[in-house]
Parts: structure tokens; C-alpha cells; sequence
């Protein structure tokens, strides 16, 4: 009752909100629908088959809806625009579609990508029930603002298989992100099978124990049990390609100087002291990472060979984050690579570091992008930096001239907790509401026009040390992340009220037909007690 009358003052101004998230740059609606009951016919010839495949798959599955093969005039017909064919098309934007419904359906795009944007957003517009399906007349204009629209996923701390792996790439395509952020490897877990060095996933992918409860519980318990699992080069390969098939590019993430003992458990060599130890099961930051000298250096570079090999995309995102520097600064081999090079100190040294890396990627035809700790002791000449601590390292990244993904923790980490309320499941800590994530802007207030031409976009990041099953991945990741990609999608986005309208008039209903276990943290009461003068 309270929901119903929350949104009596907006039930006439839903009549003009589109119903598409994320928000299409121009949606108006013309009087009429057009029905689209038990069958479609739309031209094959003119779109990508894995488009016409997914488009058929989509409509018979949740609409029962076929795709019929003879009729003479498409219900739906797909018209592919080139950027400068005609003085209509003069200036589109990048991955530029248009959405024409009216006595029939017409769509026109540029990309690939952007037919099968288009495809997505005419799933959305369908509505009505089983056998008396229709959609509104309308006019859709739409590109995206962005083109970097990404989720972070940890499968180090917890693993996933690979159809859990999938379902999660979908639900991104849908709502039109490209890019997967894979994080591989960390201390509690290596993911990734390597064959030149199998006892990285033969020692490294497992942990005897886990921490159980929060980090900061005193005394600390463990469950003690075998963890882990890794993905084959083959699996690894499939996911890709499953991925390709939604134009959702994936970053591979090896982490490097530090969050490296899994490696290390395994090849304990390339450490600082050589010293074999356990792949840990207690999160946090640990002091032993690689050791910057000239052998870890090819191990680390062998590794990227492979890593290359299966992944198409030209980022490799290589970490640099949370690498203590004890043990470099009693390691004899590490204070001889500053000697030898001038270096004046341990955060140069791993700048050093990273450059091997950049220079070896950029020789693979690759670019390195890496945390935002990558700026300290000297940028590498051609990283990319994604700014987690706040903004503060993409603003000084951008005035370098270097591009940015921005992704500070105060918007964009989705391993915070939704709620204040009993019920939300164990978290790491930090608050992000809906509306918080809403309010996101992936340009730096206060940045001016030359800087902010270098953020690529943003993403959001899962962390996984208290996220250990694929249900609790999509509840920590909606709605937030349809509330994210109204910031990397929309020039103007709606109001908070009108997408929170949309969200749960029509993609409830969504996420409950793909059987997401998504939030329901935004239906939690408020209460705010304070107390007032007398009034009498």
C-alpha cells in the first residue's frame, strides 16, 4: 500500500517515460500500438546471425512469440546506416540505432553493437500479457555517452563456474554494458590455467581454509576445507566468445607486483626470501609479491603471453594495487635493480615494474591498465588508469594526459552494503544506496573540458571475500547496476524518481523472468527520528 501511494503523482507523467533502461537519448510516444501476438517476420539478410539467433531466442522464450518465415513485408524491418550515406546521417555518433514503430517496426543502426542495442531495447518496449503482446507507437534515438560501460567481477576470493559466468555476461548485455572486468588472480586464489606453469592452478587455484565471518572478528575461526577451482584455456575461450556474441569486451586481470601469493604458494621462487608458504584463506594485504628482479620479471611476462593469446581485447589490466614494500626494501636483488636503473626509491621500483609491463604489452600490440596506485613513483608512458580511491587518480592521470576508467569506491563498489536494515547479508563495510550509485558522474566535478575528453567511462567492481554464491553476486548487483549504466549510457538521464518508476513497473518483471536474485533493499522503510521544539 505505501508503494501504491508513493507513486499516485506519477502515474500521468509515466505515460512519457520510456520504459528502456538505460534511458535512450530521445524516446517520444505517438498515439496507437501495434501487435505483435503469436508471430514476427523479420529480414535475416540484414543483420548479424548471432543477432537474428538471439532476437528469435529472446521472443519465443519469454513472449512465445515465433519468428515466421513467409510473410512478404517485415513486421520488423533492420536497415544498416553507414555514418555519411545520406544528409540523414551525417554526424551520428558512435554505435548510433533508431527505433521507428508505427504501422510496422523499423530499425536502423551503424554497428553491429548498435543492432543489437536496438534488439535490446525492442525487448523492453513489449508489453501486455501471454498471446496479446504490443508495443506502443513511439520514436527512439539512441548512443551511448561513454565507451568504456563495465562490471568488475573477483573470482579469486570466490569462484564461479562457467555458466554462472555467462548468465552474469547476459544480464550485462541487456542493459547494454561492453566490458567485463575478469579478475583472475589474487592472493587466495589463481583462476586462469597457464601451461607453461601448471602448478599455478595445480597449487595455487585451491586453499586449505577459509575465513569464516567478518575479517575484523576477534578471534578469527576458519573453515577448514579445500577451496578453489580454475578455468581451462578452452573454458576460458568459450566465455570469450560467448561474450563476443553481446559485444561485451572482457579485461583479464593479473594481478601484479602484489596480491600475488597464490602464484607465489606455487613458485615460491620468485619472491623476495623464496620462502614456500600456503595459499592464504584470511583476506586483506600481504607483505610477500613478486620480487622485481629480472626472473620474476619473464615469469610474470611468460604468463602474459598465454594471457593474450585468449583474450581479444586490447586491455590487459595488469593491478598495481596494495603492494606493500617491506620485503623490496630488504631484498638484495630488488635494492641492485634500483642501483643499476637510478632509481631513486621502492615506489619508483615499481614504477620500473609496470613499465617492463607496458613496454612488453604495447611489443604484443596490447595496453596495460592498471589501479590507480600504478601513479606512484611515475606514470608508465602508456597506461591506462582506473581510479578506484576516489577520483582523485583520474584527475591527475587525465592532466597528464592518460586515459581514465573511473570507478571510486564512494559510487562504484558494489561489495558495499545496500541498507542499513538486519536483514542484508554479511559485507565488507561502507554504505552505497541506490540513489548514491544514481548520483554517480563519471567526470570529476570540477574537471575541465581537455582533462575530461581522456575518462573512457566508468564501471562498478564485486569484490567476493564475503559474496560466495552467484545469487548473492546478483543481489549485490541489482538494481545498482542499472542505476550505473544510466550514468555511462544517458547525455541527459530522468530523474531518480522516474527511473526508480520504470525500474519497478518493468524491470522487476524482467529480472524475475531471467530468475535474478536482485535487491530489494529500496522497498526497506526509512525512519528518521530527531527531535523538534514544542510546537504549542
Amino acid at each position: 500500500m505505501f508503494l501504491f501511494i508513493f507513486f499516485i503523482p506519477y502515474l500521468n507523467l509515466a505515460q512519457k517515460i520510456s520504459p528502456i533502461i538505460p534511458t535512450p537519448q530521445k524516446y517520444n510516444e505517438i498515439e496507437g500500438f501495434i501487435s505483435i501476438e503469436k508471430f514476427v517476420f523479420f529480414n535475416d539478410d540484414d543483420i548479424p546471425e548471432n543477432i537474428s539467433q538471439f532476437f528469435s531466442y529472446e521472443l519465443n522464450k519469454h513472449y512465445n512469440i515465433l519468428k515466421k518465415e513467409d510473410k512478404v513485408i517485415p513486421t520488423i524491418l533492420f536497415i544498416k546506416k553507414s555514418l555519411s550515406d545520406d544528409s540523414t546521417a551525417i554526424n551520428l555518433p558512435k554505435d548510433f540505432y533508431s527505433i521507428s514503430v508505427n504501422d510496422h517496426i523499423e530499425v536502423k543502426y551503424t554497428s553491429d553493437a548498435s543492432c543489437f542495442y536496438a534488439v535490446n531495447s525492442l525487448l523492453q518496449l513489449i508489453e501486455g500479457e501471454t498471446g496479446k503482446w504490443f508495443i506502443k507507437k513511439c520514436q527512439v534515438i539512441d548512443s551511448p555517452k561513454f565507451q568504456w560501460r563495465g562490471l568488475h567481477l573477483d573470482v579469486s576470493r570466490h569462484f564461479f563456474s562457467v555458466d554462472e559466468i555467462k548468465k552474469f555476461i547476459q544480464l550485462m548485455s541487456y542493459y547494454k554494458f561492453n566490458t567485463f572486468h575478469w579478475h583472475l588472480t589474487d592472493d587466495q586464489g589463481w583462476r586462469i590455467e597457464i601451461k607453461k606453469y601448471p602448478e599455478l592452478t595445480k597449487i595455487g587455484a585451491y586453499r586449505d581454509s577459509t575465513i569464516e565471518g567478518h575479517y575484523s572478528k576477534k578471534p578469527r575461526s576458519y573453515t577448514i576445507e579445500k577451496y578453489g577451482g580454475f578455468y581451462t584455456q578452452d573454458e576460458i575461450k568459450e566465455v570469450v566468445s560467448y561474450a563476443q556474441s553481446r559485444y561485451i569486451n572482457i579485461v583479464p586481470e593479473i594481478e601484479m607486483p602484489g596480491h600475488s601469493r597464490s602464484a607465489l604458494a606455487a613458485y615460491p621462487q620468485f619472491s623476495c626470501n623464496g620462502l614456500k608458504k600456503p595459499v592464504p584463506g584470511l583476506w586483506g594485504i600481504f607483505e610477500d609479491i613478486y620480487c622485481s628482479k629480472e626472473e620474476s620479471i619473464l615469469f610474470i611476462q611468460d604468463i602474459l603471453k598465454e594471457v593474450i593469446d585468449l583474450f581479444p581485447f586490447e586491455y590487459i589490466h595488469i593491478g598495481g594495487d596494495e603492494a606493500p614494500k617491506k620485503r623490496w626494501n630488504s631484498c638484495s636483488s630488488c635494492q641492485k635493480v634500483i642501483i643499476d636503473n637510478d632509481l631513486e626509491n621502492e615506489e619508483e621500483l615499481q614504477s620500473y615494474f609496470i613499465k617492463r609491463m607496458d613496454d612488453f604489452l604495447m611489443k604484443k600490440g596490447k595496453k596495460l591498465i592498471g589501479w590507480d596506485e600504478i601513479l606512484e613513483g611515475g606514470l608508465s608512458a602508456n597506461a591506462t588508469v582506473m581510479s578506484w580511491r576516489g577520483d582523485k587518480g583520474g584527475k591527475e592521470a587525465a592532466s597528464q594526459g592518460h586515459y581514465v576508467v573511473m570507478s571510486p569506491n564512494t559510487h562504484c563498489y558494489f561489495d558495499y552494503y545496500q541498507s542499513s536494515h538486519f536483514s542484508e547479508p554479511l559485507a565488507i563495510g561502507g554504505y552505497l544506496p541506490l540513489e548514491k550509485v544514481y548520483n554517480f558522474n563519471p567526470i570529476p566535478k570540477g574537471m575541465n573540458e581537455i582533462d575530461a575528453k581522456y575518462i573512457l567511462g566508468g564501471q562498478a567492481n564485486i569484490w567476493t571475500e564475503y559474496i560466495t554464491s552467484i545469487d548473492q553476486v546478483e543481489y549485490m548487483a541489482y538494481p545498482r547496476s542499472l542505476a550505473l549504466i544510466q550514468n555511462l549510457w544517458c547525455n541527459i538521464k530522468p530523474s531518480f524518481d522516474d527511473f526508480l518508476y520504470v525500474y519497478l513497473n518493468k524491470h522487476q518483471e524482467y529480472l524475475n523472468k531471467h530468475d535474478v536474485n536482485y535487491s530489494n533493499s529500496i522497498h526497506i522503510p526509512k525512519l528518521n527520528i530527531s527531535r523538534k521544539k514544542k510546537w504549542y
